[in-house]
């Protein structure tokens, strides 16, 4: 277990931004999960970097950012399939019940092997409800909700053709109608005739058929997996997290995949994690000017209203609350 002082709990001022006590605690929940997955990644010896916001803050605040509530990863896509083997040996499925826990065990989702959730990337988590249990309110430093990880792979493509902006136009349709509740009922059959329109238009782009009679949405979800790892590293310039990419080709937010070759550890509050060697290369084509700062709003607010949904406060602030009752937790 990571070891924090008292006063890291307490409210500060970073970047001319107001970092509030349980969002503090939510930080160091996240680096418990972080070092579980590196623990995991060690083992098995899968590769893996900061990604996204996570990145940013590294090499920016050598912290998480300080508006910044969650943690992103990313691998590339031989060490993601890799850990994809080893879910359900070292993690527990997030979709099981929740007596179900063994053994303190952090929970997994993959679209891959999930049923009841889309999403692109694997999730880590602590767990799946608000725990107000005093064992799990100790090993996550008095933060009860939910802390998760995010997983994204990197996939390779190269230069663009026909081919593959066929491929990334195809990804794009799929992306907009399987990540859609509304889209689907509870056997994840379509519940919107656009729905039907889509998947019939890819058929009729690639040739591909699915089975009416099956679950579309994990075949969507499959097919489009597919797509992202079609190409290797030998035929690809360009390493991208390819469902974001074919979105926003805009921005062209691709990267060299030398940029990837190797892994640094750099300072993070107070350990090290890992980041592709050319991160500043990375960083300025997510980002272009990175060292400057914007800030946005956190997410604390939508910690509030799943307490007040789920807990009578009497009219008190739900946050002022739960934050006296786990003052004493390190």
């Amino acid at each position: 277990m990571l070891k924090f002082d008292r006063s890291y709990y307490e409210e500060e001022v970073r970047s001319d931004y107001t970092v509030k006590p349980m969002v503090k605690r939510n930080w160091a929940a996240l680096l418990e999960v972080l070092s579980e997955i590196d623990r995991v990644c060690k083992k098995y010896n899968i590769t893996y970097f900061a990604d996204w916001g996570t990145l940013l803050g590294a090499i920016r605040h050598k912290s998480f950012v300080p508006w910044d509530d969650d943690m992103d990863l990313a691998m590339k896509r031989e060490d993601y399939e890799k850990f994809q083997e080893i879910l359900p040996i070292e993690f527990q499925n997030f979709e099981a019940d929740i007596e179900d826990q063994i053994d303190g065990k952090l929970y997994y989702y993959s679209p891959m092997k999930g049923e009841k959730n889309a999403a692109i990337q694997t999730i880590i988590s602590n767990g799946n409800y608000i725990n107000f249990e005093d064992a799990f309110l100790k090993r996550y430093h008095g933060y009860p909700f939910v802390a998760a990880v995010d997983i994204f792979p990197l996939d390779y493509f190269p230069e663009d053709t026909n081919e593959t902006d066929l491929v990334y136009n195809v990804i794009k349709i799929l992306e907009d109608i399987t990540f859609a509740d509304v889209n689907w009922d509870e056997n994840q059959k379509p519940s919107d005739e656009e729905v039907i329109d889509g998947i019939k238009r890819i058929e009729e782009l690639i040739g591909f058929h699915f089975d009416y009679t099956g679950k579309l949405r994990k075949q969507c979800l499959i097919l489009m997996d597919s797509l992202s790892k079609m190409y290797s590293r030998d035929e690809s310039k360009y390493l991208c997290s390819a469902t974001w990419y074919s979105y926003h080709r805009e921005r062209d937010q691709r990267y060299q995949k030398e940029w990837y070759d190797e892994a640094v550890y750099v300072p993070f509050e107070n350990i090290e994690i890992p980041v592709p060697k050319e991160y500043d290369k990375v960083l300025t084509a997510m980002y272009k000017d990175y060292m400057t700062p914007r800030i946005y709003e956190s997410h604390g607010d939508e910690q509030a209203k799943m307490l007040e949904e789920q807990f009578d406060f009497k009219g008190q602030d739900p946050m002022t609350v739960v934050l006296n009752q786990i003052k004493d937790y390190e």
